[in-house]
């Protein structure tokens, strides 16, 4: 699993570069890494792996064990939790924000995901990838 921390910026405001987004890389996350949009607001997407597994669940779920059940099994909830937690954190998941700046918007891409995954969106924002090429045909 590698961590991605990947910003560049576009000649968009955000609402424009968030729906290029969307039209144009997020169909790719789907193909190539099987992730699914979880969440979309305004500046912000949160990607997660497609197969959700009890890892990838969003915190405000429930433990998947109640706090006695852990503690009739021998596992301290406190122990359960930050272990939950930690792979929760290290889950594949992808967040994207869309910040103003100026006539401009910095993208920011966090999360984690698969190497090869990684490199590709490192890609995004240099020369001859999107969004320079965010007005070439699209199919």
């Amino acid at each position: 699993m590698a961590k991605l921390d990947r910003a560049f910026e576009m000649q968009y405001p955000p609402e424009k570069a968030q729906e290029l987004f969307v039209r144009d890389v997020a169909p790719a996350f789907g193909e190539a890494g099987q992730f699914v949009l979880d969440k979309q607001e305004p500046g912000e997407l949160h990607f997660s792996e497609g197969d959700v597994g009890a890892g990838a669940a969003s915190s405000e779920e429930p433990p998947l064990f109640g706090t006695a059940d852990l503690e009739t099994r021998g596992v301290p909830a406190r122990a359960q939790e930050f272990s939950t937690g930690l792979s929760r954190a290290f889950a594949p998941h992808i967040k994207v924000e869309f910040t103003p700046e100026g006539d401009r918007t910095r993208v920011e891409i966090k999360g984690h995901a698969e190497h090869e995954i990684r490199d590709a969106i490192d890609r995004l924002g240099t020369p001859g990838h999107w969004p320079e090429t965010v007005n070439d045909p699209h199919s």
